[in-house]
């Protein structure tokens, strides 16, 4: 019988070739090395600073402090290293299985400045520095999303206009190059390179000429923007822009920032445009800001709609980068607190007018040959780019306080055709096992998972 079956086998082409054994019945993954979380060293050597900071981001992340929030800590250098390898790190989370360690390392919003006085101390890790940690409201994002739109809009009518005008098509597509740059953080890592600044001490903050566009270059691309920093040295100053719009032919650091404040004062706010611009040495051209009304909220409240009873004022301020009489990056308030809304929350006349040289990069606004494409004539570098209405401003704001009230009302009735009760979430083993302290112990669940399969599906096939 078994010779007939191979004769039919080779008749119909194929070849016989024998299953692999069966896996055996029941087995278990090897476990990895005891679970010891190198936190626990790491406890020990915080300071009460950082110990008061961890409590205030726990506090935030489970919801028991308002969310509308910007809040500034002071570290030293080697303080702030090690709150960032342990929880802001983007690879601080991989041996953690808690959600708050994830929060820290991927959604919290912050901003690490050195002071400029410590700058000169000689012992790099007793410098002092301000981590602010930043929440933003619904005011404050849907207000800078309106802005940054109507921005855009504005600069494609612009080069839409210049196209059509054979005098101003060449600068045209300058327009073209000018892109929005989001809210990515932006390192200024060369300003923290002791050797680069050794030989040349134009690369120091507040120091140096600002003239010698090639060696700033240089320093700049000394060290790369994915390069990790030393485990030695604490990380470069850093910040996040609300909102940044770059060039194409200057990537690294965006010409035109804006902000939005709400909680912080206004000499925050201008303390903010100053780290932009003279950290960037004059990289930065332009800093927008913007300061909103806002209600200091009762102690436990949640309640962020503005109120009929305070002040509704909101003021722009416009600062921009210029080299002083000693050619060292400076910066000027060219637009002081200038209010767009009165006290009644009524818009006043005016408007927000930003140029094109405001959205130009130094190898733009540098050139002098002519017949360069990078070349503008000082006409087109002093053209309005974007003018925007206070009127507009203030609709904006309105809006965007009437989406925060909107969001804070009782949800909605439940469609037609749903009963008020849902269906439990069904939990995966990942999600089931999400804050166990020892990982030794889900790897062997996961074999005990895999074994059970393995006996289903053979006393099945039995």
């Amino acid at each position: 019988m078994s010779s007939s079956l191979s004769q039919k086998q080779q008749s119909a082409g194929n070849v016989f070739n024998p299953l692999p054994p069966s896996p055996p019945s029941s087995f278990e993954l090897p476990a990895p090395p005891p679970y010891t979380e190198s936190t626990a060293t790491a406890t020990s050597q915080r300071t009460p600073r950082i110990e008061r900071l961890i409590r205030s981001l726990r506090d935030i992340h489970s919801g028991r402090k308002y969310q509308d929030l910007w809040i500034p800590f002071q570290l030293t250098a080697t303080e702030f290293a090690q709150l960032h390898r342990e929880f802001l790190a983007p690879r601080a989370d991989c041996d953690r299985k808690d959600d708050f360690h994830s929060w820290c390392s991927s959604k919290l919003r912050w901003d690490w400045d050195i002071e400029e006085d410590a700058e000169e101390d000689s012992e790099q890790d007793t410098e002092e520095g301000e981590f602010v940690v930043r929440m933003p409201s619904t005011i404050h994002d849907r207000f800078i999303i309106e802005v940054r739109e109507r921005v855009k809009e504005q600069i494609a009518q612009v080069a839409k206009q210049w196209k059509k005008d054979p005098k101003n098509k060449k600068a045209a597509l300058l327009l073209d190059g000018i892109r929005e740059a989001g809210s990515a953080r932006i390192k200024f890592r060369f300003a923290q390179d002791p050797q680069t600044l050794q030989k040349d001490p134009s690369g120091a903050q507040r120091s140096g000429s600002v003239c010698a566009e090639q060696q700033r270059d240089k320093h700049e691309l000394s060290i790369s923007e994915d390069e990790p920093t030393s485990s030695e040295s604490p990380p470069p100053p850093s910040k996040e822009p609300d909102v940044a719009f770059s060039h194409t032919k200057r990537k690294k650091f965006p010409p035109l920032i804006v902000e939005v404040a709400r909680s912080q004062s206004q000499k925050d706010l201008r303390k903010v445009a100053e780290s932009f611009i003279i950290a960037s040495h004059n990289y930065v051209r332009t800093v927008v800001g913007f300061k909103l009304p806002y209600e200091t909220p009762e102690e436990g409240s949640t309640k962020t709609e503005p109120s009929k009873e305070k002040d509704h004022c909101a003021y722009l301020s416009i600062w921009r980068a210029f080299v002083d009489e000693d050619r060292l990056a400076d910066m000027r308030c060219d637009r002081d607190e200038i209010p767009f809304q009165d006290t009644s929350g009524e818009s006043l006349s005016g408007n927000l007018v930003l140029l094109v040289k405001d959205f130009m990069p130094p190898a733009v606004l540098d050139e002098e040959d002519p017949t360069s494409l990078n070349f503008l004539h000082d006409s087109q570098r002093d053209a309005a780019l974007v003018r925007i209405p206070f009127d507009d401003l203030t609709a904006m704001l309105r809006h965007a306080e009437q989406e925060q009230a909107d969001n804070e009302q009782p949800p909605d009735p439940f469609p037609k055709g749903l009963i008020g009760k849902k269906r439990k979430q069904r939990s995966s083993p990942d999600a089931e096992w999400n804050g166990r302290s020892d990982p030794s112990e889900r790897t062997k669940d996961t074999g005990r998972r895999i074994s059970e399969r393995v006996k289903r599906r053979k006393s099945s096939e039995g």
